[in-house]
């Protein structure tokens, strides 16, 4: 399998295309891993991450997939995702749920 059947990137100006195909399951951890961490070296302004063509998603797929969005996010770029199918949309939540900075407490000040 080579690293294309599992996603294709593409640059397009400022916006980095990313169309990720096949199996995003464990046993495919270390082509996937490759593919995210080339998607994080380009210097764009958004990450469009296209789902339609993936046949299989676990959780270690689309943990994957968070950590390409909230690396992102953290480069100040934006990132989404497009052509989620159905059969994949809880687990993606559930997903971006995990390990979210709860956001922080203010103290009312007493008088």
């Amino acid at each position: 399998m080579s690293l294309d059947d599992l996603a294709h990137i593409a640059s397009h100006g400022d916006r980095l295309s990313f169309a990720a195909s096949g199996s995003w399951t464990a046993p495919n951890a270390n082509d996937l891993e490759e593919r995210v961490e080339a998607a994080g070296t380009h210097d764009v302004r958004s990450i469009e991450i296209d789902l339609g063509r993936v046949e299989e998603l676990d959780v270690f797929g689309a943990w994957l997939l968070q950590r390409l969005i909230r690396g992102a996010e953290e480069r100040g770029r934006t990132a989404r995702l497009t052509n989620v199918p159905d059969r994949f949309r809880a687990l993606i939540e559930k997903v971006e749920r995990t390990n979210r900075k709860a956001p922080a407490v203010r103290e009312r000040r007493r008088g």
